[in-house]
């Protein structure tokens, strides 16, 4: 069940981005645009979201919004650039504390905190579509033809202290397709996490990188990328904006910062990675942008269910397994909740 901010996501992708949220296979597409107005979350009536627990009534907006002839609208603008020492940077006119959001002089801005974490969702939002990172697949990615394949990201934003924030974002497949036909199972939950630096009341700028290949197992490949060590990372333009780019090892799916990282994990039959299409005509064709949804916090969810992003049964904050919105009976990956909790810095 959608408990959180289903609809706000929605129009900050479409308004911001120029594209649809839960596109099945997350491929790259929809016209982008560099600024935008936000959503008239002033207008809490709106039947269409009845089950939307976030404020987006009048008291989660800046501004008198009662006569919009005399006060302002609040216009959204944002932009994705390069910092000095950093991957990458968010500047944005929307402020990421609600006490400064509601002060704006404008009518309007979204500020509303529904998960009482001490910043406003759609800053949250906003930053998560802008670091979100493109998933570029090998040639023989199993999941390039597998029409019933699902990949979507979640993520979370914690201020980890006034200076940082912590950004954990699960890659979630449907299913891990194994390699030499064994070890496949449901669901697979890889994922990145970002170490982001606040550099300003509205803006952010990306100071490390974890990439978790094989987390936790034997054959873990985990690395934190930080300093000098980003530039090893790849930048595209995708949306038309700037997004890094994760590297998912065929079948398995492990989250790799770079090629070389992930073809020299192993040279062992079987365990051997293989990343990124070589030899191919059209390598575009594998590249993906998923959609990205907000999944709140512990105690004030914005998803009990995911359902509605493909993948139904699935509660991102249960101590449950993960099985990619297929059959619990069969062997899946290990539970959402530790990915999004645990800090690798």
């Amino acid at each position: 069940m959608r408990v959180g901010r289903l609809r706000l996501h929605h129009l900050l992708l479409l308004f911001v981005f120029g594209c649809e949220p839960g596109a099945k296979t997350g491929e790259l597409g929809g016209p982008p645009t560099d600024s935008a107005a936000p959503p008239d979350t002033g207008d809490s009536g709106d039947s269409g979201d009845s089950g939307d627990s976030g404020d987006s009534g009048d008291s989660g907006d800046s501004g008198d919004s009662g006569d919009s002839g005399e006060v302002p609208r609040f216009e959204l603008w944002s932009e994705v650039g390069l910092l000095e020492d950093h991957l990458l940077a968010l500047d944005t006119n929307l402020p990421s504390d609600p006490t400064d959001c509601l002060a704006l002089e404008e009518a309007g801005a979204p500020c509303a905190d529904a998960d009482s974490d001490g910043l406003v969702d759609a800053w949250e939002d906003l930053l998560l579509l802008s670091f979100r990172p493109v998933v570029r697949l090998d040639e023989d990615e199993p999941f390039v033809d597998d029409s019933d394949g699902v990949l979507v990201q979640l993520g979370r934003v914690v201020a980890a202290s006034d200076a940082t924030l912590f950004v954990p974002i699960v890659l979630a497949w449907s299913r891990d397709y194994g390699r030499c036909e064994v070890s496949a199972h449901h669901g697979d939950s890889e994922r990145v996490v970002l170490q982001v630096a606040r550099t300003s009341s509205t803006g952010a700028a990306i100071q490390a990188v974890y990439t978790a290949a094989h987390e936790g197992e034997l054959t873990d490949q985990g690395r934190v990328w930080t300093g000098e060590g980003l530039a090893e990372l790849s930048l595209v333009t995708a949306e038309d904006r700037l997004h890094w780019v994760v590297f998912a090892s065929e079948g398995k799916h492990a989250s790799y910062g770079t090629v070389d990282a992930c073809e020299s994990a192993s040279p062992l039959p079987c365990i051997e990675e293989d990343c990124a299409p070589d030899g191919v005509s059209d390598p575009e064709r594998y590249d993906r942008l998923p959609a990205i949804a907000n999944m709140g916090e512990p105690d004030h969810p914005a998803y009990s269910d995911l359902a509605d992003l493909g993948l139904p049964g699935e509660d991102p904050w249960a101590d449950q397994r993960f099985c990619g919105g297929l059959d619990r009976d069969d062997p899946c990956s290990s539970a959402l909740v530790e990915k999004f909790t645990i800090s690798p810095f």
